[in-house]
């Protein structure tokens, strides 16, 4: 998460601090920050969320979590196109 990335899954889904709602974690003295709301928007503060998020686990442990999740597509398809002999060279190119 700390690097947002997202693979090709990025562009359909988002990036992970977009998909993450709430976490709950272990600071380094035992306590535990509590920040499980699953809240889309909140303004009340500092949003501590995206800290532990970009910290790489030097903040503290996540221990919990509220993730956005998408239901698993119903149907899959897979197309192949081949073209039988193609041109040695593109339009685009001739001079």
């Amino acid at each position: 998460m700390a690097t947002n990335a997202g693979g090709t899954a990025v562009l359909r889904f988002g990036n992970a601090r977009e998909l993450v709602l709430g976490l709950e974690v272990v600071l380094a003295d035992g306590s535990v920050w509590n920040g499980l709301r699953g809240l889309r928007k909140d303004n009340t503060g500092y949003d501590l969320k995206q800290l532990f998020i970009g910290a790489e686990g030097t903040l503290g442990v996540v221990t919990a979590a509220v993730l956005k999740l998408f239901a698993a597509p119903r149907v899959r398809a897979t197309a192949l196109v081949a073209v039988a002999d193609p041109p040695r060279r593109s339009p685009c190119w001739a001079g």
